[in-house]
């Protein structure tokens, strides 16, 4: 593939072999006009699911270190950006995605043709269902199957600026198809070079500071804030895995709650604070106080349960000033976007 229209980006890490399944999905695309870049991040060696001219153009960039999902992303970008010409940045696309999600066999081709029917419209991103784990009859190795549930489909702010997967844990009817979302999702987005290259803030797309869910909130936030058309597309599914039953009895959801995914999960939740700082209106801000209050007193007792996510917590306070001083750059690319518009 000489020129590819989009280029689907990965940042991996430890255990390499996790983004097997996803490059499997994306080897059965419908639409094949695309390449997929892979930033190694000191992981074992990546075993490409297909033959060289076979699936999709791969591009590999090793790193000797883990650099983060967001230095590897920026790394990405910044080779790409020097290869395609500026004069195609409208007319072609970048995805970034999670190594976890898994894309239905048209998900690509449904995101590029809602962008390629509306020349005004930006950026776009797929609906996200959960999947679980089920025992295979024919072999060993489980099957996944779609559950039907909702993992994600947007994101909401809440009162306090809390930032919420909308729909989550929902059976998936449709509810959400034609109600615009306040902000994209973070688990896949796919947007115009164009769109992106104005989107950058000084010299990174996505803020290194961040963990690898609220770097790309961080964008779908900045992309909001530029008032750049989005839009949903609910026709587009991809999946993140997820237990097919929660558990039961008290004992078990304990177990959960202190399990390592949980945990992740309250560290990340650490630098909602950083997010809100660099991206809240200062009016927003003080409107929100009331149940930032409440949300910072919630907080307080989820560190005396877990002191685990005290470093996370303690790290998010220190970069929260590199957050604040990075809202000059947003507030120049909102002056340039509204020069481009005039």
């Amino acid at each position: 593939m000489s020129s590819p229209l989009a280029s689907i980006h990965f940042a991996i890490s430890h255990p390499a072999g996790s983004i097997i399944p996803t490059l499997q999905s994306l080897g059965a695309q419908t639409w094949q006009q695309f390449q997929v870049v892979l930033v190694d991040n000191a992981s074992q060696d990546i075993e490409i699911p297909w033959e060289r001219g076979v699936g999709p153009e791969v591009m590999m960039l090793r790193n000797f270190r883990d650099q983060g999902f967001s230095r590897a992303h920026n790394q990405a970008l910044s080779s790409l950006f020097a290869r395609w010409e500026p004069s195609t940045w409208q007319d072609r696309y970048i995805v970034l995605a999670s190594s976890r999600v898994l894309f239905a066999p048209d998900a690509i081709q449904q995101m590029i043709q809602a962008l390629e029917q509306d020349s005004a419209l930006m950026v776009v991103a797929p609906k996200v269902r959960q999947a679980s784990l089920h025992a295979n009859e024919d072999s060993d190795e489980p099957i996944l199957k779609d559950n039907g549930i909702i993992e994600q489909v947007g994101l909401k702010l809440g009162h306090g600026l809390v930032l919420t997967p909308r729909g989550r844990g929902e059976k998936d009817t449709g509810q959400y198809d034609s109600q615009p979302p306040e902000l994209l999702g973070n688990w896949c987005l796919v947007m115009r070079a164009s769109a992106l290259m104005q989107a950058k803030m000084g010299e990174e797309w996505l803020d290194a500071d961040l963990p690898e869910a609220y770097a790309m909130a961080d964008v779908a936030w900045r992309l909001r804030t530029l008032q750049f058309p989005i839009q949903l597309v609910p026709q587009a599914l991809v999946w993140v895995q997820r237990a097919q039953t929660p558990p039961s009895g008290i004992i078990a959801r304990i177990k959960q709650w202190y399990g390592q995914e949980a945990l992740q999960e309250r560290k990340s939740y650490s630098y909602a604070c950083v997010l809100r700082g660099k991206n809240a209106a200062w009016s927003s801000l003080i409107v929100a106080m009331p149940w930032l209050w409440f949300a910072w007193l919630k907080r307080l007792f989820v560190t005396l349960a877990d002191l685990r996510i005290l470093p996370a917590i303690m790290k998010s306070w220190l970069v929260l000033p590199r957050a604040l001083h990075k809202r000059k750059f947003l507030s120049l690319a909102i002056q340039q976007a509204q020069r481009g518009k005039s």
